[in-house]
C-alpha cells in the first residue's frame, strides 16, 4: 500500500545508473522524483517542497563560483558543501549522500552517508526513518 506521495530531489550526473534508481523510486515505492543534474540548479531549488534530497557526494564543479569550488574540495566532497548550503535554511531536511568513499567532513544532523553501489529498498528504509525522527 503506497501512503502520500514522498517528494525527492535528486543531485547527481547524468547518468543511466541514476536515472534507473530515479524509476526505482517512482515505479516500486511511488515517490515523486524531481532529478537536477547541473550544480547550479540544485543549489537554486526551493527546498521546502521536497521531503528529502539525495546527493552524489562528488560532483563536476562546471558552473560553480571559484568560492563554491574551495568549499566543495574541487568537487570531490560536494554533498558536504550543499547540505551545508540547504542547512542554512531547511535545518531538518534529511539529505542523504551517496558515495565510494566516506567524506571527510563531519555530518550534520539529518544527514547520512551511504556507500555505492547500493540498493533502492535500503536507501529508501533510511529515507523513512529519517522523516519518522
Amino acid at each position: 500500500m503506497k501512503n502520500e506521495k514522498t517528494k525527492l530531489l535528486m543531485v547527481f550526473r547524468s547518468t543511466g545508473g541514476t536515472t534507473e534508481l530515479g524509476n526505482d523510486f517512482k515505479d516500486t515505492y511511488g515517490y515523486e522524483v524531481l532529478f537536477v543534474n547541473k550544480v547550479v540548479e540544485a543549489l537554486t531549488q526551493d527546498f521546502g517542497s521536497f521531503d528529502a534530497v539525495l546527493c552524489n557526494n562528488a560532483m563536476p564543479t562546471e558552473n560553480m563560483t571559484p568560492n563554491d569550488t574551495r568549499e566543495s574540495n574541487n568537487g570531490l566532497e560536494f554533498g558536504i558543501f550543499f547540505a551545508k548550503k540547504v542547512r542554512e535554511k531547511h535545518p531538518d531536511l534529511p539529505i542523504i549522500l551517496l558515495g565510494t568513499s566516506h567524506p571527510d567532513g563531519e555530518l550534520s544532523k539529518k544527514t547520512c552517508f551511504i556507500m555505492k553501489p547500493e540498493f533502492t529498498s535500503n536507501i529508501h528504509k533510511t529515507i523513512q526513518k529519517m522523516l519518522k525522527k
